[in-house]
């Protein structure tokens, strides 16, 4: 179809304005970073209010106190980072560091603070498998550890006793390992040394 010159700038100008309009709620689903403590007074409050893909920053210092300690990432896949690994978490009540007990993947990420907590634990993983970067765990309360067979791991829990399968234990580790690389499109990989032809059909 052939339009007059007038008409096709202005069909010009609408098709810019639609474009205008699918790409402007993109902006809406843009990553935040919620700060600590300046917009949010404690981790946890920030962690509350994060929503998917967000980072909680939490600012240079030192802190303790409810809602510092005991954090729970509420199976969020979002990035808590101390600014410039310069954030210091300190207990002495027995408060554990960071719990991810709600089926938390690699995409819950905990970064750079380092923690000194006297009593607790410093991490409490259950049936998640989250993100630990540049982090400190110290004056950790550890637990009797036992290896029997060169094979298992036994140590006393609140609950009872915990066994662990070393073995199972690293291949999960491994597993991990390699679906984070393909989720960040980081799989290696090598060309064949000879190429090799598949029929498809």
């Amino acid at each position: 179809m052939h339009l007059p010159q007038q008409l096709r700038s202005v069909a010009g100008v609408g098709i810019v304005a639609g474009l205008l309009v699918l790409i402007a709620p993109g902006d809406a689903l843009a990553q935040r970073v919620l700060h600590v403590p300046s917009e949010y007074p404690t981790i946890q409050a920030g962690i509350d209010a994060a929503e998917t893909n967000d980072t909680v920053l939490v600012a240079e210092g030192s802190y303790e106190g409810k809602g510092f300690v005991n954090l729970d990432f509420r199976g969020k896949a979002i990035t808590v980072r101390g600014e410039n690994q310069s954030v210091r978490i300190w207990d002495s009540k027995g408060g554990d560091g960071v719990r991810f007990v709600s089926g938390e993947t690699s995409e819950s990420v905990l970064d750079g603070i380092r923690f000194e907590l006297y009593g607790g634990l410093g991490l409490r993983i259950e049936n998640s498998s989250p993100t630990i970067l540049n982090c400190r765990f110290e004056g950790v309360e550890v637990p009797p550890l036992v290896q029997l067979r060169r094979t298992y791991l036994m140590f006393e829990h609140e609950e009872g006793v915990v066994l662990i399968d070393q073995h199972s234990a690293h291949e999960r580790v491994l597993f991990e390992q390699f679906m984070g690389t393909l989720q960040r499109g980081e799989a290696p990989a090598q060309r064949l040394l000879f190429p090799m032809t598949l029929s498809i059909t």
